[in-house]
């Protein structure tokens, strides 16, 4: 039998604004977008990164948001097998421009 911890529940996403490509500030996600994110989480494809970054795009443009860019990474963590020491791996990201 195979087990792991790299699961969607067990991945996160973080999403960023940013300016002149340098990060500015952590957002958070809204919780009505809870299954966007959790299908990300499961399935980090560009698809499911556009989907969200749509999301995030109108949200962001309601509450007139100041930053020009903004980037969604989705992120595993692993351990060691021997001493349970965590990782961190990138699976997935996008930078996504606001349109005004």
């Amino acid at each position: 039998m195979f087990s792991t911890t790299d699961y969607g529940p067990s991945r996160y996403i973080m999403v960023y604004g940013l300016e002149d490509n340098i990060i500015k500030e952590q957002i958070e996600i809204p919780e009505s977008f809870s299954n966007v994110a959790r299908k990300l989480r499961s399935l980090p494809n560009i698809n499911n990164l556009q989907e969200l970054a749509l999301e995030m795009e109108n949200y962001l443009r309601l509450s007139q948001y100041g930053f020009p860019h903004f980037r969604i990474e989705v992120w595993s963590t692993r351990y060691h097998k021997k001493t349970l020491i965590p990782s961190f791996y990138l699976l997935n990201k996008l930078d996504h421009k606001l349109v005004r």
